[in-house]
């Protein structure tokens, strides 16, 4: 990891919402009494967004899609907007991708059967 600029760094994470996200699913009550809690039952849409930020950048990009995401859903995120749209306008990101391509290469990733290799780390010049 000492051979990239901490420029290059980019963090990922995802989040959800829909109408029963302040639902509580534990609670607590007196010794011998049952915990009590009633809430209409809603049949919302659940939402997901996924966001990337840099340390030299901010906020890169993020994406808003309806329903749960899994890992293909992640993968496509990271291709079609991260990679195509922000990162390849960037010269200076050009050779983290080089390197990103050679890591990808090595390692499969199968999302059909949940399966993914373990990562192999190259030293790079």
């Amino acid at each position: 990891m000492a051979q990239f600029q901490r420029e290059y760094f980019v963090f990922t994470d995802e989040a959800a919402n829909d109408d029963k996200t302040l639902e509580r699913r534990y609670g607590w009550a007196p010794r011998g009494c049952c915990a009590r809690h009633t809430a209409p039952f809603i049949r919302g849409t659940r939402y997901t967004i996924e966001g990337s930020i840099s340390l030299s950048h901010g906020l890169l990009a993020f994406q808003i899609s309806e329903g749960p995401m899994n890992g293909t859903d992640f993968c496509d995120y990271v291709e079609d907007v991260l990679v195509n749209k922000f990162f390849s306008t960037l010269a200076g990101f050009r050779s983290m991708f080089r390197s990103f391509d050679s890591f990808t290469q090595t390692n499969s990733l199968d999302t059909k059967n949940g399966a993914v290799s373990r990562p192999k780390f190259h030293s790079h010049p």
